[in-house]
């Protein structure tokens, strides 16, 4: 199971969330840097490797990742903290380091399933889809028929739907134009997705090359 903080306007640093403690830690640290800008966010995971190396449950992978958002809800709210599930108790006990956002950062859920769509719906604050460049206008009609699984989740939750916000995470293929890559987010603007950060892993390596691609980006 992966996760990754993603401060506003900055970078997303991925880690292993199998272990609630260190988690909560983290993220609690990190949001002293950037404050109110930390957005907490959380995958699955789908790596059978990834799982059997954190000791976790594949299987059980849904189950786990409820768990560990009920554990951090505890963790980031309230004291003393106590908490029994299937496969963490933590005792009562006092943890004082709390996010800066009160009464918590607002948690951010990455999912494909109908399943995982679902579960943003009953009980994330946002949604972590992700979009491919090339390919953009593809993406695009699939990202409507996520969100309309997910607003039908919040709905039957009691939720309001336009409360779960989204940022879009903007997959660059190798061998991709920068011109690719701001029609595509222009195009998620025009299609109500204002707020997206593109991901440059696979399309350029090394400080230099992302920075000329930052400024290519925010020229046009």
């Amino acid at each position: 199971m992966l996760g990754f903080a993603l401060p506003q306007f900055g970078e997303a640093a991925y880690d292993d969330v199998t272990h609630y403690a260190s988690t909560a830690e983290k993220l609690g640290a990190e949001s002293f840097w950037v404050g109110d800008r930390l957005l907490p966010g959380f995958g699955i995971g789908w790596s059978p490797e990834e799982f059997q190396a954190a000791g976790a449950s594949l299987r059980h992978r849904g189950a786990d990742l409820d768990e560990l958002l009920d554990i951090l809800d505890a963790l980031w709210t309230t004291n003393p903290v106590a908490h029994q599930g299937r496969r963490w108790s933590i005792p009562p006990s006092w943890v004082d380091l709390k996010p800066v956002r009160r009464p918590r950062p607002p948690i951010y859920l990455g999912a494909f399933t109908t399943a995982g769509l679902t579960r943003i719906g009953r009980r994330a604050d946002g949604w972590l889809p992700v979009i491919q460049v090339p390919s953009g206008r593809h993406n695009l009609d699939l990202l409507k028929q996520q969100r309309s699984i997910i607003d039908d989740a919040a709905l039957a939750a009691g939720r309001d739907p336009a409360a779960i916000h989204t940022h879009v995470r903007v997959n660059v293929a190798a061998g991709s134009e920068v011109e690719q890559v701001t029609e595509t987010v222009r195009l998620l603007a025009d299609s109500g997705y204002p707020d997206a950060f593109v991901d440059l892993m696979f399309a350029v390596s090394g400080i230099d090359e992302h920075l000329e691609w930052v400024e290519r980006l925010l020229a046009r």
